[in-house]
């Protein structure tokens, strides 16, 4: 050979050299016996980690060899087959439960406050008995006496409201027949109304006057106009229905003033009703001192008995 073919070589030598056995063979297609098989031939290489993520890889080998596909795995992993990630729990679940202790928790210490308090109430409360013992009779009772006589029934006149410097009178005249007190040293007085009782060196009074034949407003009416009708600045300044403190029945006053002497006075009159008569109780102040008219008026009550 010459130099110029040795040269050739050496050039061919650094560079590719294909062998007769390896090249391939007619044209650009594979060779039958080694080349690989229809359909599988050399692909279009992906680019970057897209094309190995986008593309399923086969698990084993042959034909019957399985892919696996990311639907198929997450298939598997809702349906609980093999899937490592756990079901996540409920937030409204643990929410309902945190309240559920918490309403426990206060209903424990309700409880244990309420049970408290009941052991307080049953140490600090009296006992039955000594509270029916310390409560005051209501009522008491007189007691028979021992001879088997009735006792003696409680007046209906309340003699404690009398002052002890009254003096009782009783008189016998129809105009006024009763039992009352006056205070003592005051002058008696009698005329066609009634009988009175007077201040010796003032204008204040006290007396009973009697009517039959009328009722408590009938009575006032025919008093007044008999013991004050001529007085002078004569003003009736009230009248109604007032309940009797020893009776407790509804019973007709009488409020009024006029001028005496020179000074204006001030008069109450009220009706007490007696079987087959209506007595009239009639007391007197200077007006200045009016609020004296309801003190000689409770005194006065309360010392009058009507005649039997």
């Amino acid at each position: 050979m010459s130099r110029a073919g040795d040269a050739g070589g050496d050039d061919d030598e650094g560079g590719f050299q294909p062998s007769r056995g390896t090249g391939p063979s007619r044209g650009t297609g594979p060779s039958r016996g080694t080349g690989p098989s229809r359909g599988t031939g050399p692909r279009r290489a992906a680019t970057g980690a897209a094309a190995s993520a986008a593309s399923p890889s086969p698990t084993g080998t042959g034909r019957f060899a399985k892919v696996n596909d990311p639907e198929d795995d997450a298939d598997e992993g809702l349906s609980g087959g093999s899937g490592s990630a756990r079901e996540a729990p409920d937030p409204g679940m643990g929410l309902f439960l945190r309240r559920l202790v918490i309403a426990l928790v206060w209903l424990g210490f309700a409880l244990g406050l309420g049970v408290g308090a009941g052991v307080v109430w049953e140490k600090v409360r009296p006992s039955g008995e000594s509270a029916v013992a310390s409560a005051p009779s209501a009522t008491p009772t007189a007691s028979a006496p021992a001879d088997g006589s009735p006792a003696p029934t409680a007046s209906a006149s309340p003699t404690s409201a009398v002052p002890p410097d009254w003096v009782a009178y009783t008189t016998t005249a129809s105009k006024a027949k009763s039992t009352f007190s006056h205070p003592g040293g005051w002058a008696v007085r009698e005329d066609s109304t009634g009988v009175f009782f007077g201040e010796p060196s003032g204008s204040r009074m006290v007396g009973v006057a009697r009517r039959t034949g009328v009722d408590g407003a009938g009575a006032l009416s025919k008093v007044q106009a008999l013991e004050f009708g001529g007085q002078p600045s004569l003003a009736v300044t009230g009248s109604g229905d007032v309940t009797d403190p020893v009776s407790g029945a509804k019973v007709r006053e009488l409020t009024g003033t006029y001028v005496r002497q020179g000074q204006k006075v001030s008069y109450l009159m009220r009706s007490v009703d007696a079987p087959g008569a209506v007595y009239i109780l009639i007391v007197r102040v200077p007006a200045d001192s009016d609020g004296d008219l309801d003190t000689l008026m409770t005194a006065l009550r309360a010392s009058f008995q009507p005649a039997a």
